[in-house]
């Protein structure tokens, strides 16, 4: 592609999200969402090929659908208050509709069917663009409508998610849907707490992002897809191999870890306001997606690729690849714990 078109194209998705997040007016922030989705599209479609193809078709039927029914709630809600703000949402019909849009947009359970299969058709780079950047927008606005919400249906939207996101990623060995499978799960234990603690959800999604892109990067930097492609990591970049296991042990939640701090922060708010058997099956059903990483972990790090020779190390040419980020946030992602009672004090 060409870089100045690159250029237009990531400057129209970053300005898209940017007039989401800090609009408060409903169709400017629905006009937002729909420059970020149309030039989302040749990103997911930069190597022409017929799954890119199929996989771009599949995200825009599904997000024009969510618009469609976000632009009439918005409608319905105009109509009935006689205002445009964000913040005043009185209708529960329209409030439902705007949840349900929304929730489309996030994959959220039971709209995740399209999340694994556009992860799986696009290229690495794409896909972690559509499970980090593209839930920007749509989060901003359910923080910004929290009061709203009816807590039963995001409560049980929540738990299906974390459920389908550990179960559907248990008989995966594509590490795309494996990640798209983990988006789902994450993304329900955002919006368990959402109408609870705001603050929390955005803590939760930040280091969910973090976490996630540092993954990714180590993937591109390998340019691996699969579990088997990732059991012969070891052989060749063993220190990079170290790092993505404690990356998908905080990806799964276990202290000393940074991905704990989320998940303790959650649970402690949602007991606080007396709901105490919620957090219980969410963290039951989280080992779900403990088992998964685990078997990753398994696969890269604890096997070694059969060789017939002496030698441990496999020949490998120097990348030319560049992850100047890398370090930086696998270190944030891996050692923040220790913040941890600073950062529930701010909350």
């Amino acid at each position: 592609m060409n870089p100045l078109v690159m250029a237009i194209i990531m400057f129209t998705i970053f300005s898209g999200t940017m007039i989401t997040m800090t609009s408060s007016h409903w169709l400017l922030a629905w006009m937002g969402m729909e420059m970020n989705m149309l030039a989302f599209i040749p990103i997911l479609m930069k190597k022409s090929t017929p799954r890119s193809t199929e996989a771009a078709a599949k995200y825009f039927i599904t997000q024009a659908t969510a618009s469609m029914i976000l632009m009439m709630a918005i409608l319905i809600n105009a109509s009935y208050t006689g205002q445009w703000t964000i913040t005043k949402v009185a209708n529960y019909p329209a409030s439902l509709m705007i949840t349900i849009a929304l929730m489309m947009k996030l994959g959220l359970a039971p709209f995740h069917f399209w999340v694994p299969e556009v992860t799986q058709g696009v290229p690495l780079q794409a896909g972690m663009l559509l499970l980090t950047w593209q839930k920007l927008a749509p989060i901003s606005i359910l923080c910004q409508i929290s009061t709203s919400l009816n807590t039963t249906l995001t409560t049980l939207t929540a738990l299906t998610s974390i459920l389908v996101g550990g179960w559907g990623g248990l008989n995966q060995t594509q590490l795309r849907k494996i990640m798209a499978y983990s988006s789902i799960a994450h993304m329900g234990w955002m919006i368990a707490i959402l109408p609870y603690s705001i603050p929390a959800t955005i803590l939760n999604l930040l280091i969910y992002i973090l976490i996630t892109t540092a993954v990714f990067m180590i993937l591109m930097l390998n340019n691996t897809t699969t579990t088997l492609m990732l059991s012969q990591l070891w052989n060749g970049t063993p220190l990079l191999t170290t790092m993505l296991m404690m990356l998908l042990l905080s990806l799964g939640g276990l202290p000393p870890l940074t991905g704990f701090l989320p998940k303790w922060i959650i649970i402690q708010e949602m007991t606080k306001n007396d709901s105490i058997i919620v957090p219980t099956l969410m963290a039951m059903m989280a080992l779900l997606n403990l088992y998964f990483y685990m078997r990753l972990i398994y696969s890269t790090s604890l096997t070694l690729f059969p060789s017939s020779n002496n030698t441990k190390m496999k020949m490998k040419f120097e990348s030319k690849k560049s992850m100047t980020l890398l370090p930086p946030i696998i270190v944030i992602t891996t050692m923040m714990l220790p913040l941890g009672p600073l950062t529930s004090a701010l909350l």
